[in-house]
């Protein structure tokens, strides 16, 4: 077999694995920017050039699609942890806030305490001193009253 048959034949049987509805590419919402190392690009090139994949791009969408669907039973079981753990994390920082919450509530009750206990003082003194100047009044009223009584 010459090396160009060979080249067809490869090319045809990726192809055809590539269609499967198992593998292939699915649609694709969502983009990564990635470095690989040169041996990985020179496989990526080599899909491209060989007409299996459009562009670099589609060519490593595939293969990490392939990466992760051959060892899907590890990666479900990760994300199950991730799951639990991200969960965990959630009800973490739920705690927090409710101690703020709770902390911010006492604090204000303190001041509103404290507010209403200055308030309460200070109207009570100064009943305390109304009354003072009554009694001073008073007595300069009848001061004047037995002055003139007297004179």
């Amino acid at each position: 077999m010459s090396e160009k048959n060979l080249t067809t034949e490869l090319k045809k049987e990726l192809l055809d694995a590539f269609n499967l509805p198992t593998k292939g590419l699915k649609r694709r919402e969502n983009t990564i920017m990635t470095r690989v190392n040169h041996d990985d690009l020179q496989v990526m090139e080599a899909l491209v050039e060989l007409g299996i994949f459009k562009s670099i791009s589609e060519s490593a969408a595939f293969l990490i699609h392939d990466s992760i669907a051959s060892k899907q039973n590890y990666y479900h079981k990760i994300l199950k942890i991730f799951r639990e753990i991200k969960s965990k994390k959630l009800e973490a920082v739920a705690t927090l806030l409710e101690s703020v919450k709770e902390e911010k509530m006492q604090i204000d009750a303190e001041l509103s305490a404290a507010a209403a206990k200055e308030n309460i003082e200070g109207s009570g003194a100064g009943a305390i001193d109304d009354d003072d100047n009554d009694i001073t009044g008073e007595k300069e009223a009848l001061g004047e009253a037995a002055r003139e009584s007297m004179g």
